[in-house]
């Protein structure tokens, strides 16, 4: 299970900051400098074009994600990503992906594309003890530990500096490992809490499509993928929040009201008609997907 960071639908806040690069020193309104990530001359934090003419929608939206050429490149700047510039925790490398519970490192892995990274995450679902999420930014093949607090049946996800990633790069898959064989069949499932966790992270982006963000659970059986389907009823409620002036809170409300418990009974039902068939056998779990419980699509994998 992945618990949220701070789950007060009172005080969660999630930004979209402005995405350009920062000079390595001061810039005046006329200086120009060449941005080590990008490798694109800008004046005054604005890129040039070859004619040296503003683009008005350059002046007026939010520049494109940062992009960098490989995850070499992005170790040694670190620095010109937002979402590091501003962590409290001590970034680590490492060569494979692990389970840490020192929340005074953030693990660290680059050079890693998605299906080995995944094969890994398999096999500590199959030997570990503690849960563990990752965040995986496909343009590099990196992957950055976002959990912390990690017990054996949960794991509280930083979804703070996974919105300060979105100021850098639009394309996220979010992570989490179910360890062990569980309990309970629905320990293979996601907990309805991380259904309430994808709506608190990726509510903010329903109109953005640039902007993809993947949730999946990894387990010893498979991965699980698990998506928000917008619906009419959603499209309404979003249009209602904003009309109150309260777009700023779209994905609190809405995670606020699908936490109800009508919502969870729905889901927990549907995942309890899968018990007789991976009771009887683990590797039938493959037939309970796809799998619909209300605005929520979950998919499977081997």
């Amino acid at each position: 299970m992945v618990v949220p960071d701070g789950l007060d639908f009172s005080t969660i806040t999630l930004r979209l900051g402005k995405k350009r690069c920062q000079s390595p020193g001061s810039v005046t309104h006329f200086s120009c400098f060449r941005c080590p990530v990008t490798n694109r001359w800008y004046m005054g934090g604005v890129r040039l074009s070859l004619l040296f003419v503003f683009a008005l929608s350059t002046i007026l939206l939010a520049a494109q994600p940062v992009r960098s050429k490989s995850g070499n490149h992005l170790i040694k700047n670190y620095d010109q990503f937002l979402a590091f510039r501003d962590d409290y925790r001590t970034r680590k490398l490492q060569k494979t992906l692990k389970i840490n519970r020192d929340s005074e490192f953030r693990l660290i892995v680059p050079n890693k594309c998605r299906n080995q990274g995944e094969r890994e995450l398999r096999q500590l679902a199959a030997v570990e003890v503690f849960e563990e999420s990752y965040v995986y930014v496909p343009s590099l093949c990196l992957w950055i530990e976002a959990g912390y607090d990690e017990t054996r049946n949960k794991v509280h996800l930083d979804s703070t500096f996974i919105n300060r990633l979105l100021d850098d790069f639009d394309q996220l898959i979010v992570y989490h490992i179910h360890v062990g064989i569980p309990l309970q069949t629905s320990g293979y499932f996601p907990a309805y809490s991380d259904l309430v966790s994808l709506i608190l992270i990726n509510a903010k982006f329903f109109k953005q499509p640039k902007t993809q963000i993947i949730h999946r659970v990894v387990t010893n059986l498979g991965i699980i993928d698990y998506v928000f389907r917008t619906t009419r009823e959603t499209n309404r409620m979003i249009k209602r929040i904003e009309r109150t002036g309260l777009g700023e809170f779209v994905a609190q409300n809405l995670a606020y009201f699908y936490a109800r418990d009508e919502y969870k009974e729905r889901y927990y039902a549907k995942v309890h008609q899968c018990e007789h068939l991976i009771d009887r056998d683990r590797e039938n779990i493959s037939k309970c997907f796809p799998m619909k419980a209300s605005i929520f699509l979950l998919t499977f994998r081997n």
